[in-house]
């Protein structure tokens, strides 16, 4: 979702408070461009970044990994 992506983006400092909405929304598409999350049954997801480097990549999925995650688990709270 967006919240997740807006999320994931700010946590990674993709983004930040003094850029206009206009370039948080493009770093936002180009995050979810490169992101694909499928679900894999009941209880598992697949998450998949797709980038030009791995410098960055495994921070990138653990906190995408971090908020999808408290994101589905927040109506059971």
């Amino acid at each position: 979702s967006r919240h997740v992506l807006y999320s994931v983006a700010k946590e990674q400092s993709l983004i930040n408070d003094e850029m206009s909405a206009k370039e948080q929304e493009f770093i936002i598409k180009d995050l979810a461009s490169r992101l694909s999350v499928q679900p894999l049954g009941k209880d598992f997801i697949q998450i998949q970044l797709q980038s030009g480097k791995s410098e960055g990549m495994e921070s990138m999925l653990l906190s995408v990994r971090e908020h999808f995650v408290e994101q589905l688990l927040a109506p059971e709270r």
